[in-house]
Parts: C-alpha cells; sequence; structure tokens
C-alpha cells in the first residue's frame, strides 16, 4: 500500500521542481519563490500546498511584482500597502494528492502549468508600461485573464510621478 505524504514532503518536492528554472525560495511559512524577469519585475509563486482532510491540495499562484510600483506604494504608505503591492495574480490548477504514488504526475503537472501558462502570462507584465496599460483597463481584451487588486490606486501612484 502507498505510503501517505506530509505537506512538507509535497511542499519540499514542489520547490524542487521550479527551482530548476530560476525560482529561489524566500519564505517558508508560507512557502514564497521568486524569479527575477529583469532588474524592476519579479514573478513569485505560492505553490499552497495544504491538508484537505484525508489528501494534499495544491491550490498554486503565480503573480508579478514591480519594483519601482512597490517602492512607490511603500514610500507613501507602508500600513496600507504592505503585502498588496502586487501587479497581479494567476490562480493555476488545483491538485489533490491521495498517496506517494500520485506525486511525481502531481509535480509535473505542477511544473507544466508554471511554465507553460504562468511565467508566459506574468512576462506580459515585464516593464511599467505595460503595468499601467494593465491597471488602466484589466478587462481590455487583448489583456490576459489575471487578477488585479486596488488598480485605480496604483494607477494613481504610477501617474503622479
Amino acid at each position: 500500500m502507498a505510503r501517505k505524504l506530509t505537506v512538507a514532503e509535497v511542499r519540499d518536492r514542489l520547490a524542487s521542481e521550479v527551482e530548476t528554472i530560476g525560482f529561489v525560495r524566500t519564505t517558508s511559512r508560507p512557502l514564497r519563490l521568486i524569479k527575477d524577469i529583469n532588474r524592476e519585475t519579479e514573478v513569485f509563486l505560492y505553490p499552497g500546498v495544504y491538508r484537505h482532510r484525508t489528501r494534499i491540495r495544491i491550490d498554486p499562484t503565480i503573480g508579478v511584482e514591480n519594483g519601482i510600483l512597490r517602492d512607490r506604494l511603500l514610500a507613501l504608505n507602508v500600513q496600507k500597502w504592505r503585502g498588496c503591492t502586487r501587479v497581479c495574480h494567476l490562480c493555476l490548477d488545483t491538485i489533490y494528492l491521495g498517496t506517494e504514488d500520485g506525486l511525481d504526475e502531481a509535480a509535473a503537472t505542477f511544473r507544466k502549468d508554471v511554465t507553460e501558462l504562468g511565467l508566459p502570462m506574468m512576462r506580459e507584465f515585464d516593464t511599467l508600461d505595460r503595468v499601467k496599460e494593465l491597471l488602466r483597463d484589466p478587462w481590455a481584451p487583448a489583456v490576459p485573464r489575471v487578477a488585479v487588486l486596488f488598480e485605480r490606486e496604483k494607477l494613481a501612484v504610477l501617474q503622479d510621478h
């Protein structure tokens, strides 16, 4: 009979999958990994590994953060913007895992979602001009479907400078 996995084992396996493509661990609880796209832009990834009844749930979120936007927001009001400086994020496919027999397949699916869906979408917002375009109209037909928080406030900060 296959052995049940721990959350920590799955989290470590998923992290090792994306570390091979340039992601670096920054925090452990919750696990957060980042990858620089250029001098002003980084992609962040939360694998989102949790125990869900008898199985493990992998609920990953990938997003992009622009350093210029982050610095300006935090300079205005650290209390208000701490933890809310991201440009946008995207929830990737949720994966359920019962035992170690499915770990290889789950890790491969996770990596594929990150490399084929998440990273290409996040690279759409790799410059300040592209960030402004997204914040002006997150629902424009040419814009990939991502979640954007406080778009008006963030755009106002970028236009004031």
